[in-house]
């Protein structure tokens, strides 16, 4: 019976040994996926270098007006696609326009001044 304990003995020992190296193999393995550590790590430079794309992308989808003013000629659709350099819409300096009438006689008593609607 002693001989039969011994055998098995060594047949565990044998198996912990196998699976500690697979254990180690896998390990190495792992770190190896990782890459190095830090900046020095391509995958970590690749993920950085698509988050500052994603971020410049979404910076360009927003427009600020120059000046203060009115949108007009703004004609879109759920769908619709802005094209590079064609105008989707116009913008109108609230500074700076004015309007020319030019009135019949007879309707000239029923004119009425506005008052200006404030600034956007």
């Amino acid at each position: 019976m002693d001989q039969a304990n011994l055998v098995k003995a060594q047949s565990a020992l044998i198996q912990a040994k196998s699976a500690k190296a697979q254990a180690q193999a896998e390990l190495a393995s792992a770190e190896a996926s990782l890459g190095a550590a830090g900046d020095e790590n391509a995958q970590s430079r690749a993920a950085k270098a698509a988050l500052e794309t994603a971020q410049l992308n979404l910076d360009f989808t927003q427009v600020k007006a120059s000046v203060d003013g009115y949108i007009t000629n703004l004609n879109l659709r759920l769908g619709s696609q802005a094209v590079a350099n064609q105008p989707v819409a116009a913008l109108v300096d609230v500074n700076s326009f004015w309007v020319h009438g030019y009135f019949r006689e007879t309707l000239v008593g029923r004119i009425q001044a506005a008052t200006r609607p404030s600034s956007p």
